[in-house]
């Protein structure tokens, strides 16, 4: 169910370990849930005079246009934003200007929401002023002194803009196309594809374990990931039976569902054992 979903920590996971890849800056600070006065989704300061330079294959960085202070706000799969919801993040993040010196912050903010769906009305307001920049991509000048950046994520499906994009793409929160999305990803050479992996897995664990599994079957998949799932599903099995003994041990089963539970188990583990 999408409502058990923690869209809000993956996001700020991924905003934790990639934003300088999707940025193409170095990121001087970040932090989520930032407190001062009012809390947003995510807070970072990146330095514009230095480029990141890590390791990362090339494509389009989705978070080029960040400033000197940056806001992020998750609106996610499910929810809807509507024009209400617009002005309490602007405001949130005009209130965010009291923090230090305000004269230092006018023109070096923006204010980026990630969108789980497309907000048609509120884009076709023209007092927002709304351009758009790319497919996914939506800003808006209609406060002066912050940029304001909409990111639709079901408008990247069908983009190819290598690794920086890819962890946006992974974000992906209808069911009807997780599937065809992820296993594109997982198909990719990408420098750190553990990232996407972390947060495939953390929006539906069963389907990216079915994705690749049929990777694996059709020769697409590297033998990382095979032997990652091998592992995983070793550590699953072993905890079963861990929990089988332990309730065995304090008397709440039998010996004899202990054995005819944890006999298949263990038979599973000789067999992931040899392969």
């Amino acid at each position: 169910m999408s409502d058990m979903i923690n869209w809000h920590g993956i996001v700020q996971d991924l905003l934790d370990n990639k934003l300088d890849v999707m940025s193409g800056f170095q990121i001087v600070e970040g932090q989520r849930e930032k407190t001062t006065y009012i809390k947003v989704d995510y807070y970072c300061e990146a330095d514009l005079s230095r480029p990141y330079d890590g390791p990362v294959r090339e494509g389009k960085r989705p978070l080029d246009h960040l400033k000197r202070f940056n806001y992020f706000e998750v609106k996610a799969y499910g929810d809807t934003m509507d024009e209400d919801l617009f002005w309490y993040y602007c405001g949130r993040a005009l209130i965010k200007m009291r923090k230090g010196r305000v004269q230092e912050r006018k023109g070096q903010m923006t204010l980026t929401i990630i969108a789980a769906h497309k907000p048609v009305k509120l884009l076709k307001e023209p007092e927002y002023r709304f351009k758009e920049i790319e497919p996914w991509k939506y800003y808006s000048d209609w406060i002066s002194v912050l940029d304001i950046y909409i990111l639709v994520l079901p408008g990247l499906r069908d983009i190819d803009g290598g690794e920086p994009m890819a962890y946006l793409q992974a974000l992906e929160g209808n069911p009807k196309h997780r599937k065809f999305v992820w296993k594109k990803l997982l198909s990719l050479d990408l420098e750190d594809k553990k990232a996407i992996i972390k947060v495939i897995r953390e929006i539906d664990k069963e389907g990216y374990m079915t994705i690749a599994e049929e990777l694996r079957a059709e020769g697409e998949i590297r033998g990382e990931i095979r032997g990652e799932i091998r592992g995983e599903i070793r550590g699953e099995v072993k905890g079963q039976i861990a929990l089988l003994e332990k309730l065995f041990a304090d008397g709440q089963i039998s010996r004899d569902y202990y054995e005819k539970a944890s006999g298949p188990l263990k038979k599973q583990l000789l067999e992931l054992a040899d392969n």
